[in-house]
């Protein structure tokens, strides 16, 4: 995947089986807008249905955010809690950071600086991928 692409897209990066649950780790790059909130919502709610229950969303890449981009990760997590599943944000853009702080979304969502913080901040018994195997469900813009 070249840099002109990276930022056009939501990848699923990895699913994990662990012990009792299902990791499905996502990525969101570039301007996060209505699109890619769309299909962000699509990729969790196809996830839940077969069987995902641990949620890992990479923001790193995330330039900017639009109040629809915002409100998709509030539904996300609305959904996410009602099905008994887990959401972690991760590594979340210096921008995307501030928003959250100044809509203090920041005490709403599990946010971790980095994957690995996973075992340390949460109850889980999951370890990070040791290598990102598996690519797949490139959705461009």
């Amino acid at each position: 995947m070249n840099k002109a692409t990276i930022y056009q897209t939501i990848r699923e990066i990895l699913v994990e089986q662990q012990e009792d649950y299902v990791v499905k780790n996502l990525e969101v790059a570039g301007k996060f807008g209505e699109s890619k909130a769309k299909k962000l919502r699509r990729q969790i709610d196809v996830s839940i249905s077969n069987g995902a229950n641990i949620f890992i969303v990479n923001l790193k890449n995330v330039y900017f955010m639009e109040s629809s981009g915002l409100a998709a990760l509030v539904l996300i997590q609305k959904r996410i809690q009602a099905a008994g599943c887990k959401l972690f944000l991760v590594s979340i853009s210096a921008p995307v950071k501030m928003l959250f702080e100044l809509t203090s979304l920041d005490s709403v969502f599990q946010i971790l600086s980095e994957r690995t913080e996973l075992n340390e901040r949460s109850s889980l018994p999951i370890t990070p991928a040791k290598s990102v195997t598996k690519y797949a469900n490139a959705l461009s813009s």
